[in-house]
Order: C-alpha cells, then sequence, then structure tokens
C-alpha cells in the first residue's frame, strides 16, 4: 500500500468509528474528507481548490500544494508472440516470433503512438509511488491539454486498424507464410496469432489524484497523531527526493555531451551533433517545468543548466571544428556536473 493509500485507509477507519460516538454536530471548521481517487480526463480536472487572481498570487506551502499524482496506464497488441512449435521442438526457452514487423504498417504506427505519450508523461513528470508520477501545479494544464492531445491520436491510429483489421492482419499472414517458406517453417504462419477483436487490445486510461493533506483533518476522526506525523514525514522525504529525481535527470545529458565532447577531432566518432546540446537544452526545460521541490537550490541547478546550454547551442559550428572550443566545453560541463552531484 503507498503513502497516500495507506493513510486515507487509516481516516477513514477513523471515520467510521466515530459514528458511533456521540460528537456536536455543527460542522467543524476545515474539516473536509480527503479526496479519493477517480477515474477523470486529465483536462476536465481541477486541480486545485484555491482562487488565485493571478500566477503571481501562488504561495505553495508543501508538496500536497505543489503537485498532482497522476497514473497512465496502457494496454497495446503484443506483436512478439510465442512460437508454440518452435518451441516444443528445441526444448528450452522461448522462441518468439514478430508479427507486423517495420513502420509502415497501422499496428506499428498505433505503438508508435502509444510510445509517444508515455514518453511526454515520463519526460514531464518525477516518480511518486510505483507507476505512479507526480506532476507541478503550475504546469498541470499545460501537461495535461498535451496528454489528450496524445490520448486522441492513439484513439485515431487504432480506429484506422480497427477499420480495417481484416485486411491488415491478412497482409501480414501472408508476409509470415513466406518467411515460413523460406526457412523451411512452414506453420510459421497461424491465424490463431492474430485476435479477431483487434480493438480489446488497446486502451488508455489516465488517473489523477491531489495528494492527501493531513492539516485538514478533523482530530474527532481519531487518526492517531503518529500516522499523520509519519505521513508528513513521507510528503518531506518525497519533497527531497523529487529534487535527486530533477538532479539525476540533468546530469544524464551531460555526461553523454562530456563524452562526446571528449573525443578529439580527426579520431574516429569525433563527428558532433546538435542534439547532443538540444538534449541539455531540452532536459533543462522539461524540468523546469517538472521540479516540485521547494528547496531554491534545485532550482538554481536548473538555471546554471539552461544558461550553459543556451550558450553552447548557440555555438554548433565552433564546436563542430575547434578542439579548443570542445575542451572549454567539457570544462564548463564538467564543472557542472560536479556541482549538481552534491544534491543528487
Amino acid at each position: 500500500m503507498n503513502m497516500q493509500a495507506s493513510l486515507q485507509a487509516s481516516i477513514q477507519a477513523a471515520v467510521e468509528a466515530s459514528k458511533k460516538i456521540s460528537v456536536d454536530d455543527s460542522p467543524p471548521v476545515n474539516a473536509s474528507p480527503p479526496v479519493y481517487s477517480q477515474l477523470v480526463d486529465p483536462v476536465d480536472a481541477v486541480p486545485f481548490p484555491h482562487n488565485f487572481s493571478s500566477d503571481d498570487d501562488v504561495v505553495f506551502k508543501n508538496i500536497s500544494d505543489r503537485a498532482m499524482t497522476f497514473k497512465l496506464s496502457m494496454s497495446k497488441f503484443n506483436v512478439n508472440v510465442k512460437d508454440v512449435d518452435r518451441t516444443v521442438e528445441y526444448g528450452a526457452g522461448h522462441v518468439t516470433k514478430r508479427l507486423f514487423k517495420g513502420t509502415d504498417n497501422l499496428v506499428a504506427k498505433a505503438a508508435a503512438a502509444y510510445g509517444a505519450l508515455y514518453t511526454y508523461v515520463h519526460d514531464n513528470t518525477l516518480p511518486w509511488d510505483v507507476g505512479v508520477r507526480i506532476v507541478n501545479a503550475t504546469f498541470f494544464k499545460e501537461f495535461s491539454a498535451q496528454v489528450r492531445v496524445l490520448r486522441a491520436e492513439c484513439e485515431r491510429v487504432v480506429s484506422l486498424v480497427e477499420a480495417d483489421w481484416g485486411n491488415i492482419k491478412a497482409a501480414d499472414f501472408r508476409r509470415m507464410e513466406q518467411i515460413g517458406i523460406a526457412t523451411n517453417n512452414p506453420d510459421l504462419a497461424k491465424w490463431s496469432d492474430y485476435p479477431d477483436d483487434i480493438g480489446a487490445c488497446y486502451s488508455v486510461t489516465t488517473y489523477i489524484e491531489p495528494i492527501a493533506q493531513t492539516s485538514s483533518i478533523d482530530p474527532r476522526w481519531g487518526v492517531d497523531p503518529s500516522d499523520v506525523e509519519e505521513y508528513n514525514q513521507r510528503l518531506r522525504d518525497a519533497n527531497t527526493n523529487s529534487g535527486k529525481h530533477v538532479v539525476s535527470n540533468l546530469i544524464a545529458p551531460q555526461e553523454a555531451a562530456i563524452a562526446k565532447l571528449s573525443v578529439p577531432i580527426g579520431s574516429d566518432n569525433d563527428t558532433f551533433r546538435a542534439t547532443l546540446i538540444g538534449n541539455m537544452v531540452g532536459v533543462a526545460d522539461r524540468m523546469s517545468r517538472a521540479n516540485v521541490c521547494d528547496d531554491p537550490a534545485i532550482a538554481q541547478q536548473i538555471t546554471d543548466l539552461s544558461s550553459l546550454a543556451g550558450k553552447l547551442d548557440a555555438n554548433h559550428d565552433i564546436l563542430r571544428n575547434s578542439q579548443t572550443a570542445r575542451n572549454q566545453a567539457v570544462a564548463d560541463i564538467s564543472s557542472l556536473v560536479n556541482q549538481m552531484r552534491g544534491f543528487a
């Protein structure tokens, strides 16, 4: 059971117990029950109940004010299927065969759409619990809007697969037959490898849940103070860990840049590509929106990388042709990485 579910279970048990005792019927001050997760469209969700007149009025207190939890659940057709005949023949392990090989078919395009959604969610959020991510509240509207766009693309491509599934699977069956003939494996192609209802193989579900706050718990519910303090400590730990995850994300593309730029010009694999620096620019931009840690030093690391990457991004030609410029870039990036390692 994750940290939020544990506290909520304690609260619910306490609420049930409180029904058996007599209490003042007047409504308690600031005592709303915790909000439980529900299946919703991320764009239609209202992240926080605050009434802000402008973005400048936002004052965050703890991670439960600064972030929402987000879960993406997906399933798609698995093109890697067990070759039962060959597995039995070899008598060890599992032999698989690949259906719909290549990228020029609708099944592959559906997989690419699902991959784009998954990548966007993971690139713009931070880990919270197993299978659960956290989204910065100030970025939530933009994030959820893009999730909707990517999810709609998944549904669009899958609808095309469903509409022409008979022809699509027949074409791939013939391809597998030809491979079977060429490899002396006449039983390679099997109609049973292709589901009748392909639409049932695909699904996308999103879950949004506010992070439970202990400040609004009515003492009359009887929740043990030690449980509340334990949960608060977990929130504090989550705040610290989110900062560490941000820094780890910042360091990764820098280490890749150091390794590549350290190769002397004229040597094998010395080719400079703009994406090397672009990856640094991109991660700084993503982490500036994903960061939910209240430590200003973490925000400064993002600013420092953004500044350095921006400078390098404006000098591609120099980095491509000048060994001196590459050496200086390696020194500057290495210095920043060493600084960041103190936070990772």
